[in-house]
């Protein structure tokens, strides 16, 4: 995700789409990693899937185009 957007502040938006994933910061040990996430697709049907990451890129693109970010 583009820098600006803490993957932390979104996890709220994305379950309330129904989506969940882990904010990249549980993978950094210095702390980083807040503009990115991990997803997990070992469970969910192919269509499952899909829909899981069509809704969280529609939470994703709500967020850049409340912030502004291109």
């Amino acid at each position: 995700m583009p820098p600006e957007i803490d993957a932390n502040a979104l996890v709220p938006k994305a379950i309330a789409a129904k989506v969940a994933y882990v904010p990249g910061t549980a993978f950094f040990a210095d702390g980083l990693g807040s503009w990115s996430l991990r997803i997990s697709y070992c469970y969910p049907t192919p269509e499952r899937i899909t829909e899981g990451i069509k809704a969280l890129s529609e939470v994703i693109k709500a967020e850049m185009q409340n912030r502004q970010i291109n």
